[in-house]
């Protein structure tokens, strides 16, 4: 497993790799501290998990995610002060695939590293998922609808998966954030992948008519349209 690590301060640039050195020895590490650099490298070195903080010297994080994803969908996970609703939106809109803020526990930065490698690397037990007008191909995360196509991020695939397996039926916001992170809190960012899916994928994202909330239990799809 390689991480790239793009943060300008080095003092958590020598956390971080110290905690993995301890919990996860396997990992090998490259290092930017500017975006213009974590862009390169991200590009010559392939590496498996993109660490992202927003705050950099050069350019801003948003326009560092925006570079990477011209020419690459590996795992980006954002960790940063900011915790503005809004920074967290714009940074997950542009294709970040999570978001931890700072001050973070060490183990829990692990265990969210862990679980994003499972879910970009597993095996997918079923390529084409169908339900109703919706068809996903799960290896390049493409999701047709009624003949409109949209290439979709890790995460978004994950979340339409779950969907489409449930065919119609509720999934709670819990029930969907195991599905993406397992057994880790990410609930709270559940809501925003949905937002970013509805602008996507629906002809009225302010009146949805794919993606169904249930008020206070979840969401379901509407595979009837």
């Amino acid at each position: 497993m390689k991480i790239l690590l793009i943060d300008d301060d080095k003092n958590i640039v020598d956390v971080i790799e110290n905690t993995f050195r301890i919990s996860w020895p396997e990992v090998a590490f490259i290092t930017a501290y500017s975006a213009t650099d974590g862009v390169k490298k991200a590009l010559n070195e392939s590496p498996d998990i993109i660490l992202l903080d927003l705050g950099l010297p050069d350019i801003s994080g948003f326009e560092a995610i925006e570079r990477m994803r011209r020419f690459c969908q590996t795992p980006i996970m954002i960790i940063s002060v900011r915790e503005e609703e809004q920074n967290i939106v714009k940074a997950l809109s542009l294709g970040a695939d999570d978001y931890l803020r700072k001050p973070f526990g060490q183990l829990e930065l692990v265990a969210r590293i862990k679980a994003l490698a499972r879910r970009y690397f597993k095996d997918k037990d079923e390529d084409i998922i169908t339900a109703g007008n919706m068809v996903l191909d799960t290896s390049t995360s493409k999701l047709s609808i009624n003949g409109r196509s949209f290439k979709l991020t890790n995460t978004e695939r994950d979340i339409i998966r779950h969907l489409m397996l449930k065919q119609g039926k509720l999934a709670t916001s819990r029930e969907l954030a195991n599905a993406v992170y397992g057994s880790l809190p990410g609930e709270e960012n559940i809501k925003t992948f949905i937002y970013r899916l509805r602008n996507k994928i629906e002809l009225d994202p302010q009146n949805p008519g794919v993606i169904i909330n249930e008020r206070g239990l979840g969401y379901c799809l509407n595979l009837k349209g």
